[in-house]
């Protein structure tokens, strides 16, 4: 089967989203699969690595960090046009969804899209679920969605956005999926030693962490004014924040105002391949954010066997089990003695390392990208039924 995965988060960019790309273009090739990713590049020039496609881009004005290509007569999506896919697998709603849009014109090639950004969290904020909100979400939801012959949800949460009620008829749950056995593998001491030592660290096992865009969606501030009440408690807390985005400098600025700068630290952006190594510093993993789909940053972290502390939301419902493998929080207080609970107690933090790992094991990346293959088959085979496709490789 011919397949083309398209996002606007691919390699240049190091979030949940690139990381699901990534992660099924590595398994489909596995099972044998021809395909290839069209992206956009990190610059205004377009160009081929292997099979993967980058179009030339510039900065997206809606939101700092993020490129936008409109760029439908490259070279490069005349030459995918000409390879002709089976399907079509779309990760995004931006730029890059204009650019398949010119493809399947051409191809008549059916539309699989994934949902994976609860956008009007990005763009509302906490009133993402007012009525007035629901009414835009819903009319401009059903305009980009409608052209997707099959939605594929991450989560039942998706199910309740509005723009996803209209199409639930062809909606399916396909939870998104890691290699447990890699997040698994254990970082030398020597390596955790050296990334405790770039940051002015300690290993002292009161190591908090995350994972996560730096956008106000993630609510990382809430964390942040937590922890003058955790380091009361306890006054070696550390707290290693992985990752870029627009607030970072107003993150920082709070750390100053909190006077617990000497108690965070910002390690930046960082490689995919490093992730793992960054969890295994970690003693609790926290997240605070109230916008997740079906967090991947969630799931290695229980793979590396870390705790989690994270706010509650209808996005951990069958991921993260209360008291288990972590705490669910739902506000300030709570996350305080959430912390505190499990790198306090030693013999706890133990039951639910063990019971991460255990819990990680459900969200394979092989039960994912097999399920994505059958559907994958479906669409196909209901497409030529109604006779709007016709097989090309009799």
């Amino acid at each position: 089967m011919k397949i083309l995965l398209a996002s606007d988060c691919y390699t240049y960019q190091i979030n949940g989203v690139s990381r699901v790309v990534r992660s099924l273009s590595r398994g489909l090739c596995a099972m044998g699969h021809d395909v290839r990713v069209l992206a956009p590049a990190n610059s205004f020039k377009s160009f081929r690595n292997g099979a993967d496609y980058y179009i030339k881009s510039v900065p997206a004005l809606y939101y700092k960090g993020e490129r936008f290509s409109l760029n439908l007569w490259d070279p490069l999506i005349r030459e995918l046009t000409e390879w002709e896919p089976d399907i079509i697998h779309l990760h995004s709603e931006g730029g890059v969804a204009l650019l398949t849009d010119r493809i399947r014109k051409k191809t008549g090639t059916p539309l699989v899209e994934t949902v994976h950004t609860n956008y009007p969290c990005y763009i509302f904020g906490e009133k993402w679920d007012t009525p007035p909100a629901r009414v835009i979400a819903r009319a401009v939801g059903g305009f980009v969605y409608k052209r997707a012959d099959c939605i594929i949800a991450p989560s039942e949460r998706v199910r309740s956005f509005p723009y996803i009620e209209p199409l639930e008829s062809r909606t399916t749950v396909i939870p998104n999926g890691i290699d447990p056995e890699y997040w698994k593998q254990p970082v030398s001491g020597e390596e955790r030693a050296s990334l405790f030592n770039s940051l002015r660290f300690v290993d002292n096992g009161h190591t908090m962490i995350t994972v996560s865009r730096l956008g106000k969606e993630k609510h990382i501030q809430e964390i942040l004014k937590a922890l003058p009440r955790i380091a009361a408690k306890m006054p070696d807390i550390q707290f290693v924040i992985v990752g870029d985005g627009p607030i970072k400098g107003k993150l920082e600025a709070l750390c100053k105002s909190l006077c617990i700068a000497e108690h965070v630290r910002f390690a930046g952006m960082i490689s995919p391949e490093r992730v793992r190594s960054y969890l295994s510093m970690g003693d609790v993993f926290v997240s605070a954010s109230n916008c997740e789909v079906h967090s991947i940053a969630y799931l290695e972290a229980m793979a590396c066997g870390l705790p989690l502390a994270v706010k509650e939301d209808l996005s951990i419902r069958g991921v993260v089990e209360n008291g288990k493998h972590g705490f669910v929080f739902r506000d300030g207080d709570e996350l305080v003695s959430s912390v505190l609970r499990i790198l306090l107690d030693g013999g706890l933090r133990e039951r639910m390392r063990e019971n991460a790992f255990l819990a990680a094991e459900a969200f394979s990346e092989k039960k994912c990208v097999e399920r994505t293959e059958a559907l994958y088959t479906e669409v196909l085979s209901q497409m030529m039924k109604v006779g709007h496709y016709e097989e090309r490789h009799d």
